[in-house]
C-alpha cells in the first residue's frame, strides 16, 4: 500500500463502484472531534486514495445496512443506532457528491426504526426489501426495543412502501446480519444470530416473500457478537452459484479478524443434507 486510507476506521463501511472501479470506505459520523475525511475511494491498480467527503451526518448510524442502486449508480443507507435514537431513514450517496441525500419522497407505510435490519434488492424490478431488526415505533431509546420479524418492500420508481407481513416469532429472539440474498421475489435469504449472546452461532434463512414461511438450511457459523465491531454480511454469486459469509470479529474494538465461508446453491437443510449423502455417496460444502 503506497498511502494509509484517509479516513479514521472504526465502524466503517465499504462498497465497490462498478462505474469507476474503485473501492469507497466510509464512515457516517466521526469517532471524536476529528475533522478527518469521513469517505475515501481507492484504485485497486494504482493502489491511491482519494478524500470523497468530509460532511458527517448529524447521527451515529450502528448497524445500518446498505446497497448499491446500480440503476441510479448510487449507495444507499438505511437504519441504524445512534445519539440514542433508531433511524428509518433512507439515505443516498452518489459518486463525486460531499454529502448524503435523504430519500424524503416516500410515501405508504411507515417503516419503525430501527438498527440490524437487512436489505436487499429484486434482481428484476426497483425493490427493496427490508427485514427485521431491533427498534421501536418512536425511535427514542429511552422507550425500549423489540425485535421485528416483519417485512417492507419499497418501490424506488414510485417511493411508496408496502407492508407485506409480520410474523410471529417463538424461541430465542435473532437478528439479520447485513445482506439480503433477493432470488428472483418469491425468496430471500439472511444470516440471523442471537446477537444477546457473547458466544453465538450464525444460521442461514430462507424466507418466502409471499407469506414470510421459513426454513433454516446449512450448518452454523460462529461468531462472537458482543462488540459493536462485530458485523457478519451475506453476498451472493449467482454466476458461481455460491453464497459467501463475511464474518468480521473483534476482542477489543480496535483489532479484527475476518473470516470468509463460502456455500453451495442451492443451500439445503440438515435432513436434505444427510439424505444427499446417503442416496449418492456426494457431499456439499
Amino acid at each position: 500500500m503506497k498511502e494509509r486510507c484517509p479516513v479514521d476506521l472504526f465502524l466503517a463501511n465499504c462498497f465497490f463502484n462498478p462505474e469507476d472501479g474503485r473501492v469507497y470506505v466510509y464512515e457516517v459520523f466521526p469517532k471524536d472531534d476529528s475533522r478527518n475525511p469521513l469517505m475515501a475511494s481507492l484504485d485497486p491498480d494504482s493502489l491511491v486514495w482519494r478524500i470523497e467527503m468530509r460532511r458527517p451526518l448529524g447521527m451515529q448510524l450502528h448497524h445500518h445496512d446498505y446497497l448499491y442502486d446500480k440503476e441510479k449508480k448510487e449507495h444507499i443507507i438505511f437504519g441504524g443506532f445512534g445519539n440514542q435514537y433508531y433511524s428509518n431513514s433512507f439515505l443516498r450517496y452518489k459518486p463525486g457528491m460531499d454529502r448524503w441525500d435523504r430519500v424524503d419522497t416516500l410515501c405508504g407505510d411507515r417503516i419503525a426504526p430501527r438498527y440490524f435490519a437487512a436489505v436487499g434488492k429484486s434482481p428484476r424490478s426497483r425493490n427493496i426489501y427490508i427485514f427485521g431488526g431491533m427498534g421501536n415505533e418512536s425511535g427514542d431509546q429511552i422507550v425500549g426495543r423489540r425485535y421485528f420479524y416483519d417485512l417492507h418492500c419499497l418501490d424506488m420508481s414510485t417511493g411508496k412502501v408496502r407492508k407485506l407481513w409480520e410474523i410471529p416469532h417463538e424461541g430465542v429472539n435473532m437478528v439479520p446480519g447485513r445482506g439480503m440474498a433477493v432470488v428472483g421475489d418469491s425468496v430471500f435469504y439472511v444470516l440471523c444470530y442471537p446477537e444477546s449472546r457473547s458466544a453465538s452461532q450464525l444460521r442461514l434463512f430462507e424466507y418466502r416473500i409471499a407469506d414470510g414461511v421459513s426454513r433454516q438450511l446449512a450448518d452454523s457459523i460462529p461468531i462472537k457478537s458482543d462488540k459493536i465491531t462485530t458485523n457478519a454480511r451475506l453476498y451472493h454469486d449467482v454466476s458461481h452459484g455460491k453464497f459467501y459469509a463475511v464474518v468480521e470479529e473483534t476482542d477489543d474494538d480496535v483489532a479484527s479478524v475476518i473470516t470468509v465461508y463460502s456455500l453451495s446453491d442451492p443451500p439445503v437443510s440438515d435432513g436434505e443434507f444427510a439424505a444427499l449423502r446417503s442416496g449418492s455417496g456426494n457431499s456439499r460444502k
